[in-house]
């Protein structure tokens, strides 16, 4: 599967960024969507490259940790 040629993964990802945007806005925000520590938002963006990773290999790549 791939990022730029189908519709359905690339709606998927763009939504599981999207959420990774959404956890960094709100972080230490005190807000309803902060995930409160260090860990946690670790935890959910580990989760959201997993899921990345199952829907396209090259797109995971992309957007992962440059430093790993």
């Amino acid at each position: 599967m791939s990022y730029h040629t189908e519709p359905k993964v690339r709606e998927r990802i763009d939504i599981l960024l999207e959420q990774n945007a959404r956890n960094m806005a709100n972080f230490k925000t005190k807000s309803k969507y902060d995930l409160r520590t260090k860990e946690a938002f670790n935890k959910a963006w580990k989760e959201i490259l997993r899921e990345i990773k199952s829907l396209d290999e090259a797109m995971y790549r992309i957007v992962r940790r440059q430093d790993d």
